[in-house]
């Protein structure tokens, strides 16, 4: 009884262990997604600001 219940106790302390480290897996995951989609963001932006400028300076420069 006494080693079954030692047992018990090294088997809940291992699966908390392996949750908390799933929890942070998923945080660190969803941070990086985040991270990475206000970064697309910020380079959408940049992109329309600088893209018609490019366009229309070959226009003007065309001409």
């Amino acid at each position: 009884m006494n080693v079954l219940t030692y047992l018990q106790v090294i088997v809940t302390i291992i699966i908390i262990i392996i949750i908390i480290i799933i929890i942070i897996i998923i945080i660190i995951i969803i941070i990086i997604i985040i991270i990475s989609i206000v970064n697309l963001s910020w380079y959408w932006k940049v992109t329309l600001l600088i893209l018609p400028k490019i366009v229309i300076y070959d226009k003007y420069h065309v001409c």
